[in-house]
């Protein structure tokens, strides 16, 4: 592999011959094109000399005087909207490029960022729910309780396998929640002249995790245990900043969180925090939800990471699902109009098109009609989709009188629930 290059004159910066000059004191003599290695080391030393990329070009292009035929390094020459399709084929030079000093664009290295953790979110999803899926099996109720405590704060209550798997899931759920902010300021590094790393990346995702309420809570540890980073002090262990209590023989359960009057009692458990979460289900799979509530200075969001309500799957686990859904667009409605807010918005992360039609369908019938919009330009994948709802037409009861049942009160102006095709099967427990 190619090592470090000897450093070049201050004027080798500005001028593209001192340039050519400084590549082929380092370059082996080559006939023809030169090797990819070779063209990559280049690029990497050049960045790291803060030599800009048009002089670096314009030195390579004269390089065929001396018999060496630079083409253009295949990362950079790929475009940010193949990154993704060429992920799997490609992902270690991809890695590899763009874990050193490069030239990549904002959205190259954006989406070079996104499809690794993504690719990571995606392993972590599947470890966690075999192992939950075992530890279930072997002992329901005793997994039940100890699902109440881990819920509560308590990561180890399930086993230490069960806690890696949770917070390699956690972890990179919470780096892609951050994909809107990253975007923005790589723009705007790139914009200053700026070309950063992966690490470097990461690294700012960590500060703007810094800045959520989450982070200061159960979180911290955890994503500086995975990421391998230097640990920090002053947080609490448990989600929603509830530390857990010591055990004595008595009970070894946490209390009970009070009661919120806006989250019916069976989702009491699922939906989490002052600022609520909720997070169910196995990834891209019928019943899974990711999403959050956050207050910033200019309001209330509601703002779903991952949610599929619809296909092959329990129904069970789908219902469940739209009923948390619901329940969490009532939470944020309901802190909306605490702060004095007459609407909120809904946010839909990498909206696909269903997505961008059932948040279309909220706002026509509980929000501002035809307020969708698109808040961000990521090449090569969906853009974050927004609508406005209003506070008073989600927290409306449904003056649509009922007939009288055993179940009152279950009228919702939220679009019915469509069962899957597929039953469930009779040992569906």
């Amino acid at each position: 592999m190619a090592g470090p290059f000897s450093v070049p004159s201050a004027s080798a910066r500005i001028n593209p011959a001192l340039t050519l000059q400084w590549i082929l004191n380092n370059v082996p003599c080559f006939s023809g094109a030169v090797p990819v290695e070779w063209t990559r080391a280049v690029y990497r030393e050049a960045s790291r000399q803060s030599i800009g990329l048009p002089i670096l070009r314009a030195a390579l292009s004269m390089a065929d005087k001396h018999g060496y035929t630079f083409a253009e390094e295949p990362v950079h020459a790929t475009t940010p909207g193949d990154i993704g399709i060429q992920w799997q084929a490609r992902k270690a030079e991809f890695i590899e490029v763009a874990s050193s000093s490069n030239y990549l664009s904002a959205h190259q290295l954006f989406q070079i960022w996104q499809n690794a953790w993504m690719e990571q979110r995606a392993r972590a999803g599947i470890d966690e729910d075999r192992i939950r899926r075992q530890i279930h099996g072997a002992n329901p109720v005793l997994y039940a309780d100890n699902m109440n405590r881990f819920e509560h704060g308590v990561r180890s209550a399930l086993g230490p396998v069960y806690q890696e798997a949770a917070d390699r899931l956690d972890t990179t759920n919470a780096m892609l929640s951050t994909v809107t902010d990253v975007l923005n300021w790589l723009e705007a590094r790139e914009a200053m002249g700026d070309r950063c790393t992966l690490q470097q990346v990461d690294e700012r995702v960590i500060e703007i995790l810094k800045g959520r309420d989450m982070f200061e809570t159960w979180f911290m540890p955890v994503i500086f245990a995975v990421l391998g980073l230097a640990s920090m002090r002053g947080a609490g262990a448990s989600r929603g900043g509830r530390t857990p209590p010591t055990p004595t023989a008595r009970s070894y359960l946490p209390p009970e969180p009070v009661p919120d009057p806006s989250i019916p009692a069976p989702l009491r458990r699922v939906i989490q925090g002052d600022y609520p979460a909720v997070r169910l289900g196995r990834v891209g799979q019928p019943g899974n939800l990711f999403a959050r509530v956050e207050t910033t200075g200019e309001g209330v969001t509601y703002r779903v990471s991952m949610i599929v309500l619809r296909g092959e799957g329990g129904a069970a686990e789908i219902q469940l699902a739209r009923s948390a859904h619901r329940a969490m667009i009532r939470r944020a409605a309901e802190m909306a109009r605490r702060a004095g807010a007459s609407t909120f918005k809904l946010v839909g992360e990498q909206a696909n098109p269903n997505f961008v039609r059932h948040a279309d369908a909220l706002a026509e019938k509980m929000g501002v009609p035809k307020s969708g919009k698109a808040t961000s330009k990521m090449t090569g994948a969906y853009s974050d989709y927004e609508v406005t709802l209003r506070v008073d037409l989600v927290l409306k009861p449904s003056a649509t009188p009922a007939p009288v049942s055993a179940k009152p009160g279950t009228a919702t102006p939220f679009p019915p629930f469509v069962p899957p095709a597929k039953k469930r099967s009779s040992v569906d427990r």
